[in-house]
């Protein structure tokens, strides 16, 4: 990890050590939780930690900070989530883990492409109806999983995307006042060569990550330990979703570019070097309403509350029902649903 300091970027070793004790030591939230902005203005900080401790909360996160919860954030941040264990993904993409996971199932039993528009249940019983490639289609079963991600499942208007359950989620209600699905802003983008691990003397070319703070577009990594001519463009938080309000994805694209040239200076142009791009508005996408969860104030045990099955009929999976610290990221969607299926099996008859 580097980050742009004084014009220069920098390795961020020990960046959190100071804020991450600041939390630890403080017992300002052994009685009442409060917002991140609350607890971040009440800590022996400086100005410049807290809005540092703001700007992760907001791009690690995906946190609006004067909604979220500072016991919720404190949990995570001084656990394993930020600790040194390497990240991971599938060498291939995800497509291949998908693939894996699907491989055992009877091909017939597999239907994409088919959204859901209501659910009918009730105990030991469910109708799920909705259309396939544009056909309707019903299907019914004694128990069901919902996965639906957070911000679908926040939808009570009958707009695109939106499911209906009859009866209502009435248990789940509180638990879904308490979290929110936070904004983001993901392109990836293609170049024509690895053009940055060639300037500077090979400075940057076993980084992983790229931290321009005051950047419109701040976060940035590669694909280390491969050496592919493709980087990630990152942002989360309100400046996600001020980034991409009214923006159309070359606009997006545009920011991404500039926000990247001050690390190169005159002698390249970054925007020159762009053959393609990938972006997906997900706050725009009817069926996602968002990127992923964070817990917002008061909202200690609205995970576990939201993970909780429904008399044994309807059990939830999704990253946002992950209760062992990994909720936001595909561990935890994956591991809620393992949780989930092993749920339903405990409930069937033997």
């Amino acid at each position: 990890h580097l980050s742009l300091q004084q014009g220069e970027l920098r390795p961020r070793d020990g960046f959190f050590v100071r804020i991450l004790q600041a939390m630890q030591c403080s017992e300002l939230l052994a009685r009442e939780d409060m917002s991140f902005d609350d607890f971040l203005d009440r800590l022996p900080l400086s100005a410049e930690e807290r809005q540092s401790a703001r700007r992760m909360a907001e791009g690690f996160d995906a946190a609006d900070t004067a909604r979220a919860s500072a016991r919720a954030l404190r949990t995570e941040w001084t656990g394993d989530i930020l600790g040194d264990t390497p990240q991971s993904r599938p060498r291939d993409g995800y497509e291949r883990l998908l693939a894996a996971l699907a491989a055992g199932l009877p091909r017939e039993r597999l239907q994409l492409q088919s959204p859901v528009q209501s659910v009918r249940w009730s105990k030991g019983s469910v109708q799920v109806a909705g259309e396939c490639l544009g056909a309707p289609f019903e299907a019914h079963g004694a128990r069901a999983i919902v996965t639906l991600p957070l911000g679908v499942l926040q939808q009570t208007s009958p707009t695109l995307g939106a499911v209906r359950f009859t009866p209502e989620l009435e248990a789940k209600h509180a638990a879904l006042q308490r979290l929110a699905s936070g904004p983001v802003v993901k392109v990836l983008l293609r170049f024509a060569s690895c053009f940055w691990e060639d300037v500077h003397a090979g400075r940057y070319r076993e980084v992983s990550f790229l931290h321009l703070p005051d950047a419109e577009v701040p976060t940035f990594w590669t694909q280390a330990p491969a050496h592919v001519p493709l980087l990630v463009a990152w942002a989360g938080g309100a400046r996600a979703r001020d980034l991409a309000s009214n923006a159309t994805p070359a606009d997006i694209v545009r920011a991404a570019t500039a926000s990247l040239q001050p690390l190169f200076g005159k002698g390249l142009e970054v925007a020159r070097q762009l053959e393609g791009y990938h972006y997906h508005d997900w706050q725009q996408d009817p069926y996602a309403c968002g990127a992923y969860s964070y817990v917002t104030v008061g909202g200690d045990d609205a995970r576990e509350t939201l993970a909780r099955p429904l008399d044994a009929t309807l059990h939830f999976a999704g990253e946002a029902t992950d209760t062992a610290g990994e909720a936001g990221t595909v561990e935890g969607a994956l591991r809620s649903g393992i949780r989930a299926a092993r749920e339903v099996l405990a409930a069937a008859p033997v």
